[in-house]
Parts: structure tokens; C-alpha cells; sequence
């Protein structure tokens, strides 16, 4: 049973929930809107200057300190009294693990919250495996690329040999273009291997702790933790992103996408074309089942170039850029957590544009304000909250000005 169904149910007090994060994304914020807008109470673990805290939404606030992440959960969860949790971002995800697996009371508590209201720990785990995910979905049927492990330098003409080149490497414990390297000779591919095994240096850890406020690979460094290499075949195709939502392994909401701009090459999305994808979502209802999930997910592909055939590359076990939108019925991850992991009963909410293309904001005027994405594509501008647009106008270096903005309305 969701936790404090009754409760909810008969409107005696709405749930709680707390969303985790350690990074200052606009996307945490649009997810506590939409969260509030359908009846629930929004506690916020996160640094100081996050832009949840501008939306007048977040009832309770707990400072994320990385240098005492675990102490920051305890008091996060001492004050608020979640019913549900939302790891939303790799940082929380890393120290939320650590801390469920000490035996004392926070540990039981965070523990019992992630396998109820979050993908679960060993979706978790999984996650931040790049072998092992593969191994495991290839076993169920899931399409995936050619992928091996490498556990030493050695190896690596034994893959390139099976594989080819250009070659992808990539670390364990990284997400997204993080942690993965082309290389395009053994040359390349050893050096890659090296850097990305190896413990990473005093100098980059301090950078990453001061400059990027990430400290969780100080831990790495004291321990002098290594990284798992894995290669995997290149696929010069075109990709795609879905995101879901399940509850206990079973998938309840999804939307599958077509990456159409990045960035930067195999960066973050800026633009996205929603599709109707069975097979997508085939993959992703068998991994979901085969893991048990609860809560929000996300999966990432590469398309062969000929056949078009998806194949699966990452999964993410938290919400993504766009978990916030509703696309209308059966695919409005929002309401449906609310509903299938929260108990409270709320209808899906009515799509939010019925255009195609979805220009990301601010990522698409910021990779280029005079794309004709930014004319053509709708653009999730968070209009209800003038406080988030400047916010997202002045990240990222240099200040937009709001008439790069299109007309209020434009679905």
C-alpha cells in the first residue's frame, strides 16, 4: 500500500515529499510545481542558491552540504518527515545509497524510502554500472551494442578486435558524456583507458569540490577507488531519450522522444520530437519489471543508422530535463507518481503543447538564440514563475535578455 493512502485519500493532509539534490538544475524546480500543483507538500534538500526555493512552493528547506552529506539527510528527514523521496541527480543518488546501507536508524529509514518511492537500490546500483546494465538488458531480450569489459589494458586489443573502431570507452559510476571517451586507434584507446580508471588526481578532485561544488569524488580519492572500464561498438546513428514512470515493476506512464539538437556532439538535449515508440517502450517495460521499480526512470538509446532499430546504451534512475510535462493521458509521469506511489487520487493533466518539437529552456537559446527551433518548436518556458525565467536567463555565464523570448502561449 502507498504510504498514507487513507490520509490522502480522504484529503485529511496532503503527502510529503522531499526532493534531494546537490545541483542547481531548473528541472528540480519545475518538478516541485507541478508536485504542488496536484495537492502535495514540497520539502527541498539542496544548496542555498537552488531555484525551487524562488518558486514560493517548497514548505521546508534543509541545506545539502557536501562536505557532510550524511548529516544532511538526517536533518532533512528529521524536518520533514517525507512520505516519499526524489533522488534527483547523480550527487544525492551516490551519498542516498551510502547512507541506506548503514545499519542505524537514518539508514533504515532512507532505505525503506528508497526501495517504496524510488527506482530502488538495485536499480540504483545498476545504474551506475555501463557493463553490467547491458549484460543484464541484453539478457532480457532488450537490444543493446556490442559491450565488453575491459578489465585491464590488455584486453583492449581483444575488443578492438571484436569491435572496431572508432571504440567507446566508458567508466562505471559516470552518467551521460561524462566518464565515455571515442578513440579511433589503440593509441587513443589505451591512453582513454588509463585516465579512466585511474583514481582521480588531487588537482581534479579540489576543482571539482571548489569550482563545480562536488566533493563526492574526494571520498574516491582518499580510498583510492578506481573506476570498471567497459568498451562498446560505436553506433553512428541517431538517439533517443524516454522517460518513465512505474511502480512496482510495472510501467504506468511514459513518453519516448527523438533527440534532435544537443549542446554540444552526445551532450545534454535541447531540442526533443515526442514519438509513439512500442518499441521503447517494450525495452523499457522489461527492464523496469525485471528491477521492480517504483518511481521515476528514464532510458537512453542509439538508433542504428539503417534499420532504426533502438538500442539501449544508459538508464537513469531519477526524473529527467522534462519529467514535469504532461503529454496527456498515460503520459503524465507527475500525476501518476502522485497517484500510484502517493495514493492520492488525481486525473492526468491535459497536454501541455500539441506541437511536436520541444525546444528546452533555457538549453536551446543558450546553445543558439537565433536557431529556428527556438520559432518552430515550443518552448518550455516556466510562464507562472517570472522568478525561474530571470533565474534561467542569468545561468550558465552570459545573461539572455527575456525578448529572446517567444510569445506567451505558442503550443
Amino acid at each position: 500500500m502507498a504510504p498514507g493512502t487513507n490520509e490522502f485519500g480522504n484529503g485529511t493532509r496532503a503527502p510529503r515529499v522531499l526532493i534531494a539534490t546537490a545541483r542547481e538544475w531548473l528541472s528540480g524546480a519545475r518538478l516541485a510545481l507541478a508536485l504542488h500543483s496536484l495537492g502535495c507538500e514540497v520539502s527541498l534538500l539542496s544548496p542555498a542558491n537552488h531555484p525551487a526555493r524562488l518558486t514560493g512552493v517548497v514548505s521546508q528547506w534543509t541545506h545539502f552540504w557536501q562536505m557532510r552529506p550524511f548529516r544532511s539527510f538526517e536533518r532533512a528527514l528529521d524536518a520533514t518527515q517525507p512520505d516519499s523521496l526524489i533522488l534527483a541527480d547523480e550527487v544525492v543518488l551516490h551519498y542516498g545509497l551510502l547512507l541506506a546501507g548503514k545499519n542505524n536508524e537514518y539508514g533504515l529509514r532512507l532505505r525503506h524510502l528508497i526501495e517504496s518511492t524510488t527506482a530502488g537500490s538495485a536499480a540504483l546500483q545498476l545504474a551506475r554500472t555501463r557493463f553490467e546494465l547491458l549484460h543484464q538488458a541484453h539478457q532480457l531480450q532488450v537490444p543493446v551494442p556490442a559491450t565488453e569489459p575491459i578489465p585491464t589494458p590488455d584486453d583492449l586489443p581483444r575488443a578492438a578486435a571484436h569491435l572496431g573502431f572508432p571504440l567507446v570507452l566508458k567508466s562505471d559510476g559516470s552518467a551521460g558524456g561524462q566518464g565515455v571517451r571515442i578513440a579511433r586507434s589503440m593509441e587513443e584507446a589505451q591512453d582513454y583507458w588509463n585516465k579512466l580508471h585511474r583514481t582521480p588526481s588531487l588537482p581534479r578532485v579540489l576543482k571539482r569540490g571548489l569550482v563545480d561544488g562536488e566533493w563526492m569524488h574526494f571520498r574516491a580519492w582518499t580510498r583510492r577507488l578506481k573506476s570498471a572500464v567497459s568498451a562498446q561498438q560505436w553506433i553512428a546513428g541517431r538517439e533517443a531519450t524516454s522517460m518513465a514512470m512505474a511502480h512496482q515493476g510495472r510501467l504506468l506512464a511514459s513518453v519516448e522522444f527523438e533527440v534532435v539538437q544537443t549542446t554540444e556532439s552526445r551532450g545534454p538535449s535541447s531540442v526533443l520530437r515526442v514519438l509513439d515508440d512500442a518499441r521503447l517502450r517494450h525495452a523499457m517495460a522489461r527492464i523496469v519489471a525485471h528491477l521492480g521499480i517504483n518511481g521515476f526512470c528514464g532510458f537512453d538509446f542509439i538508433c542504428e543508422p539503417d534499420t532504426r532499430n533502438p538500442l539501449l546504451i544508459e538508464m537513469n534512475t531519477r526524473p529527467t530535463q522534462v519529467s514535469h510535462l504532461s503529454f496527456g493521458k498515460g503520459k503524465d509521469l507527475v500525476a501518476a507518481y502522485v497517484r500510484e506511489v502517493l495514493g492520492k487520487q488525481v486525473e492526468d493533466r491535459p497536454a501541455a503543447t500539441n506541437n511536436p518539437f520541444i525546444a528546452l529552456f533555457p538549453q536551446e537559446l543558450r546553445r543558439d538564440a537565433a536557431s529556428s527551433w527556438v520559432k518552430d518548436a515550443w518552448m518550455d518556458v516556466p510562464w507562472d514563475s517570472p522568478a525561474l525565467i530571470d533565474f534561467a536567463l542569468g545561468t550558465g555565464g552570459k545573461k539572455l535578455s527575456s525578448s529572446l523570448l517567444p510569445a506567451r502561449g505558442d503550443a
